[in-house]
């Protein structure tokens, strides 16, 4: 071998040692970051699917029912219905925190689920409502973030499906909060 092909295979290897590091150097940390926040999207999607279970699952163990109307079990009845309550409220706070991480407020749809749940479950911590209306008016957007949740990374007829709910269950909403005030207008005028 002569030199200068020496010269070749060596120049050639060390440049494409030293482009390696350095698209190492560069651009690993940035992927590394990158996929650090996948993960916790991830991890924050499933936490808030996780949320949304244990909060139906609560939903449907509460009710203002007595089965104890008329016996010494009635005090310890209607203080585990407030524990209940109240562990409803805190779930669905921690709720709303996967939720901003996951990312789910991106969406319009998202963030009008998003707010009408945080509404909701600001009124069921402080109002005086019976749980039946309290079950009432959780179950609702809970359900559907969790169903948007659950095929956002699905199928696409699965996130078409689940939009198509959120939508429809948003205008029935939005006529039942409008159609009070239309009945107080008929009223005055």
């Amino acid at each position: 071998m002569n030199a200068a092909t020496i010269t070749t295979v060596l120049t050639s290897a060390v440049v494409s040692a030293f482009v390696a590091l350095a698209i190492e150097w560069a651009a690993k940390p940035r992927l590394e970051a990158r996929k650090e926040r996948i993960l916790a999207v991830q991890r924050a999607r499933f936490a808030a699917i996780d949320a949304c279970r244990e909060i139906l699952m609560r939903l449907g163990g509460i009710t203002t029912r007595n089965p104890f109307a008329r016996s010494p079990e009635r005090e310890k009845f209607i203080a585990e219905m407030t524990r209940m309550r109240s562990e409803i409220v805190d779930l669905s706070r921690t709720l709303q925190d996967h939720l901003v991480v996951s990312g789910i407020h991106q969406s319009a749809l998202g963030r009008e689920l998003y707010g009408r749940l945080v509404g909701r479950v600001r009124g069921a911590a402080i109002s005086e409502k019976t749980n039946d209306q309290v079950v009432e008016e959780l179950t609702g957007p809970v359900l559907l973030l969790a169903h948007l949740l659950e095929t956002q990374r699905g199928k696409p007829i699965g996130r078409w499906v689940a939009k198509r709910n959120a939508r429809a269950w948003l205008a029935e909403q939005a006529s039942a909060d409008t159609r009070p005030a239309l009945e107080e207008d008929a009223v005055t005028t």
